[in-house]
């Protein structure tokens, strides 16, 4: 079978043969009709010769605004890179834009809502592709083909290393995006606020049992919330502070999963609101306090196992960085692969249900972890134990979130280095 598949190729840029199965990252096929092959490559290679002669010929443009020779370098990068948008903010006009029918109208109205609450709060406006002028592109971003000049790829040409990894990480931000819009629309479509207390009571109870949770929201039975959310009225009822443990503990454990949160002092506070809470449990308090210290820990878990992969991200000064910046202070700051709030409500969703599913098919079948809760308490209940399980199981998941990040974010700087070296003469040490 293998040898069927077999068959010569010769780039018509390098005139090189050779006969191989037939790799989609090494080689490109024309869309055109026309039987010819040609080095991924060699046409990158080829399509920076044809901007730079034109660049030379011509200068810089009032809207490409090439200003140099590196910068050419790096649009080239921008424009053939498959996953650039690892690096790249979605704003929610974006996101609803691709909805068929309504999307349209609703981008504009959502986009014209972003513009007056940035006004109105001063908000900048931060974006990477933006900032470095790589939004424009180029002169010449598709290739002719040499024989019938029509052009050899029906849509923009753009290449990735083959790192089944990235193609799934790829699809699953593309899968996110729909899923985060479809949220949204849902969110806005019903009453916020009602949808809100209902996620935030639904998130408790995936993680504290009822006894426990009757304790934290000083109730004697916790079915008497999901009444408020009938109306308003009985929302406004609620007290603030049992307010705040409902509300805000979607957004702590999103901070915890995804990283940084909108409201940083979040971190800080519901901790110790819920502390407060436990406070007639000791083996709660003592819960409270393993988790804090776990979920710190987790925040410097990308610089603790950075290593190597640190050094090879200062070394390769990835395209999309600014000129003003370091690497480091890129990497400290966003990452190689930034994380959106699209991404985020996806992986919040994930991280819980795998956590769940976790505690109650593997965590809650091991007697060894009952006893050595009940020697740290002795007096410890059942609902205790679960939900030191659950908890376990949340903090277990969401680090292997993170290796899983990390593991992608080496992929991506490996692709980012091979892409480049196509580009570039030598990368800059400095």
């Amino acid at each position: 079978m293998t040898l069927h598949l077999r068959r010569n190729y010769r780039c018509w840029i390098c005139l090189e043969e050779t006969r191989c199965l037939f790799s989609l990252p090494s080689w490109i096929r024309h869309d055109c009709g026309c039987d010819l092959q040609v080095h991924s490559k060699c046409l990158i290679r080829w399509l920076f010769v044809k901007n730079e002669r034109i660049w030379i010929d011509y200068g810089s443009s009032d809207y490409y605004k090439v200003d140099s020779i590196n910068e050419l370098r790096r649009r080239i990068c921008y424009v053939v890179d498959n996953h650039r948008d690892f690096q790249e903010d979605i704003d929610l006009a974006e996101a609803v834009e691709t909805v068929p029918a309504i999307g349209q109208a609703c981008a504009v109205i959502f986009g014209v809502a972003e513009m007056v609450i940035r006004v109105m709060f001063r908000i900048p406006y931060h974006d990477a592709a933006s900032e470095n002028d790589l939004w424009r592109g180029l002169p010449v971003e598709l290739v002719s083909c040499p024989q019938c000049k029509k052009f050899i790829k029906n849509r923009r040409f753009t290449w990735n290393n083959g790192s089944y990894a990235l193609r799934f990480y790829k699809i699953y931000r593309i899968f996110s995006k729909y899923v985060a819009t479809g949220f949204v629309f849902w969110l806005l479509y019903s009453n916020p606020w009602k949808q809100l207390l209902k996620i935030g009571l639904w998130t408790l109870r995936q993680v504290f049992p009822e006894s426990v949770l009757q304790l934290i929201l000083e109730i004697p039975n916790t079915a008497a919330l999901d009444v408020y959310t009938s109306s308003m009225p009985a929302i406004q009822n609620i007290p603030s502070k049992i307010s705040f443990l409902i509300f805000g503990f979607p957004i702590y454990l999103a901070g915890l999963i995804c990283g940084p949160v909108a409201f940083a002092a979040i971190k800080y506070a519901y901790p110790w609101t819920l502390a407060v809470q436990c406070s007639k449990s000791p083996i709660l308090l003592k819960m409270i306090t393993f988790q804090y210290l776990a979920s710190t820990l987790l925040s410097k878990f990308p610089t603790l196992i950075w290593c190597r992969t640190y050094q090879q991200s200062k070394r390769i000064r990835p395209y999309f960085q600014q000129n003003k910046e370091t690497a480091e202070s890129l990497y400290e700051r966003k990452g190689i692969i930034k994380v959106t709030w699209i991404s985020c409500i996806v992986d919040f969703a994930v991280v819980l249900h795998c956590a769940k599913y976790l505690s109650s098919r593997v965590l809650r079948h091991m007697p060894f972890l009952d006893r050595a809760i009940l020697k740290l308490e002795p007096y410890a209940t059942p609902d205790e134990c679960l939900c030191i399980q659950n908890v376990c199981s949340l903090i277990i998941v969401t680090a292997c979130r993170k290796l899983l990040n990390f593991y992608l974010e080496r992929k991506r700087l490996d692709e980012l280095k091979e892409l480049q070296e196509m580009v570039y003469d030598e990368l800059d040490e400095n």
